[in-house]
């Protein structure tokens, strides 16, 4: 396959042009970039508001260490360690349950400290990216989930996610030069190109 054949398959698989290839060249994001990050942060935005505004998993864990806690209490559990304890169970129990009470309103504090400052942190993503480039192997590995399949694209000590198709289009053991920004909790692949001259 062409150098220009196998890029142009590139560019098509993962939607960007020569415009926004020779501003990455550049180490600048296109305008039409810029705008798909935007897209990209609304979204991630939209299903943040669809998350409950509580962190769930732990108020389940707090209704499930209190529902063991009355089982022991009905099997006379706590008159078991308070005579064994003696002067040290009421200390020790109320400990306990500060601690408990602590780490659940700590965990609480941090999950709504993250919902109220990431929109603003997405903001800055969008408005002044920063662009990576990295140059090397490729090496493509597949992920056999139950419910999915995941493609990852290894290029040095980068990893990147792949869609389906575009996982067909590189191929393992060529050079490529790829463009990528780092975007809330992914590697987002703007661009990339086949450096033919230099493949083995």
């Amino acid at each position: 396959m062409s150098t220009q054949r196998h890029n142009t398959a590139i560019a098509r698989t993962m939607e960007f042009t020569a415009h926004d290839l020779a501003q990455n060249r550049r180490g600048d994001l296109s305008p039409l970039q810029h705008q798909k990050l935007a897209v990209m942060r609304d979204m991630f935005i939209e299903d943040l508001n669809a998350v409950p505004p509580l962190h769930i998993p732990s108020i389940v864990r707090l209704i499930v260490i209190g529902l063991v806690a009355g089982v022991l209490y009905v099997f006379g559990v706590f008159d078991r360690l308070q005579q064994g304890l003696d002067a040290w169970y009421r200390p020790l129990l109320l400990g306990s349950g500060l601690l408990l009470l602590g780490s659940f309103l700590w965990t609480q504090f941090r999950y709504a400290a993250v919902r109220a400052w990431l929109p603003d942190v997405l903001d800055d993503m969008v408005e002044a990216p920063t662009l990576y480039s990295v140059t090397g192997e490729a090496v493509l590995d597949v992920e056999d989930l139950p419910t999915e399949t995941n493609y990852w694209l290894t290029i040095g000590d980068q990893r990147f996610p792949l869609t389906t198709h575009a996982a067909r289009v590189f191929q393992t053991g060529h050079i490529y030069r790829v463009y990528y920004v780092h975007f809330a909790d992914t590697t987002v692949l703007m661009s990339a190109e086949w450096l033919n001259d230099k493949s083995r």
